[in-house]
């Protein structure tokens, strides 16, 4: 049976075969009545695109320097313009976006004059089409926009109104390798220290994949996690400092418990355990990977290849005119890379 082409339904509807082609892609410079009535065509003459053509095309694109495709809106909402723990992300976005015929343009919703009404009116009058939403300052942020106009992708969790399709490191798994490569190396109980928010930001990945890989381990070397609350819902503020009762908390935890590792995303944790006087190692979910330190283990969340397939899911979406919030959100997570610190000897403590 002759396989149907475009050339085919342009005949049959009486148009170009680049408006047939460019409104089987749902593009949005064909009117909704021409895009249904070629849809409809191409249903009724039981039309399927061709894999190896569509492979063909690909193929040709990675051999040529990709012709300009559209600008990318990368929203930032903080307070400040971009922290720079997620700069990775936009970097990855960016160098992908190059190589694939597209710009990114931030724009910053705290900008004097800018409110969403406004980011719509921009984004639209320009005909951008994609948007990436960077990491929200808060857990369980909402945002408005047209989004019925946009092909819009997510970073993380921490934006659930409305829930786009997301783009996100591995937490769950990174903690389960962290877990297991720390048993690896010798050590036994194996602790974890964090704050209910960071946990709850990433969807409680962080102590659900801690509670799996315990699992695994002899009864006697299992002990409940450490997640305090840090008294605040931003990021800028998570970091636990000396003498509070946050840190007073841990240490009794620490004391009580007695673990020879602890996993954690603090910073301040190590300094604070060794002048207390515990001699713990600790290990790191996610290491800075903007002043990396030789001297830490734990996992790189590869930001850059996050921010990659991020550029990547909302180019393919683009492509297929996806637009609006989506019926079931789908879920793409990049797993981290386990990098062991120079020395790795067993620890006891005090």
């Amino acid at each position: 049976m002759k396989r149907v082409s475009l050339r085919d339904i342009a005949n049959e509807v009486g148009m170009h075969v680049s408006t047939v082609s460019l409104a089987l892609r749902n593009h949005r410079k064909i009117p909704e009545t021409t895009r249904v009535r070629i849809a409809e065509a191409a249903e009724r003459m039981n039309y399927r695109p061709d894999p190896m053509m569509s492979a063909l095309c690909a193929y040709r694109q990675t051999c040529r320097t990709a012709d300009y495709q559209g600008t990318i809106a990368w929203i930032d909402t903080y307070l400040t313009p971009g922290p720079y723990w997620y700069d990775g992300y936009f970097r990855g976005a960016q160098a992908r976006a190059g190589k694939m015929g597209y710009t990114i343009e931030r724009f910053w919703l705290r900008e004097k004059g800018m409110k969403p009404s406004r980011l719509n009116s921009v984004l639209k009058s320009r005909g951008i089409q994609g948007v990436l939403l960077a990491p929200q300052p808060i857990t369980h942020a909402h945002l408005r926009l047209s989004w019925e106009d946009f092909s819009a992708v997510r970073f993380g969790y921490s934006l659930t109104r409305p829930e786009l399709h997301m783009v996100t490191s591995h937490q769950f798994l990174n903690t389960m390798t962290c877990f297991r490569r720390t048993a690896r190396m010798g050590f036994k109980k194996i602790g974890l220290v964090l704050s209910n928010w960071e946990d709850e930001r990433v969807s409680r990945c962080f102590s659900g994949g801690f509670a799996a890989a315990q699992a695994t381990v002899p009864g006697g070397d299992r002990f409940p996690p450490c997640l305090y609350d840090s008294g605040s819902d931003r990021w800028d503020n998570k970091e636990i400092s000396e003498d509070n009762p946050v840190t007073q908390s841990i240490l009794a935890w620490a004391k009580k418990y007695r673990p020879d590792a602890i996993i954690t995303l603090s910073s301040q944790l190590q300094a604070i355990l060794n002048r207390a006087g515990f001699s713990i190692t600790v290990i790191y979910i996610a290491i800075d990977e903007e002043s990396p330190d030789s001297e830490k283990s734990g996992i790189i969340e590869q930001r850059d290849e996050i921010g990659a397939a991020a550029m990547e899911f909302v180019s393919d979406m683009i492509r297929r005119g996806e637009r609006g919030i989506p019926k079931i959100p789908r879920i793409l997570m990049v797993p981290g890379e386990w990098r062991a610190a120079g020395r790795t000897k067993t620890v006891k403590t005090c």
